[in-house]
């Protein structure tokens, strides 16, 4: 809610809506996404990964954040999906997009720095 009512004050155009239920084509120039797509299910990310890449314009950008590792969990009610590299690189064949860069980190909050997180910065292939 901060990140989207600090980028309205600086006139931009930015919408806060669920990623499962984005109707948009070649709109954005860029998607940015941290720690929440963690929360789409495993069977349904490459469908929701595709909606945000017809939502871009050809060239745009998206960055999104996954915990890291090869799993599905539900946790205090609410689910969590955790994909790696190979769980990646499967999505880039599928979807045909370009991986920009890919890094993993540890995770910010000293209470839990040894979780470590998946970063990734894709483009959208013009005509994609």
């Amino acid at each position: 809610k901060i990140f989207v009512k600090k980028m309205k004050e600086q006139n931009y155009k930015v919408y806060r809506k669920s990623v499962e239920r984005i109707k948009y084509s070649n709109e954005f120039i860029g998607i940015w996404a941290c720690a929440s797509l963690i929360h789409v299910k495993r069977n349904n990310l490459a469908k929701v990964l595709k909606k945000c890449l017809i939502a871009l314009e050809d060239n745009g950008i998206m960055y999104f954040s996954f915990k890291y590792g090869n799993k599905e969990i539900k946790k205090d009610g609410r689910y969590f999906n955790y994909i790696n590299e190979e769980i990646l690189f499967d999505l880039q064949k599928e979807l045909d997009f370009k991986i920009l860069k890919y890094y993993i980190s540890s995770d910010v909050r000293i209470d839990r720095s040894e979780e470590r997180w998946l970063n990734v910065i894709i483009t959208k292939i013009v005509g994609g």
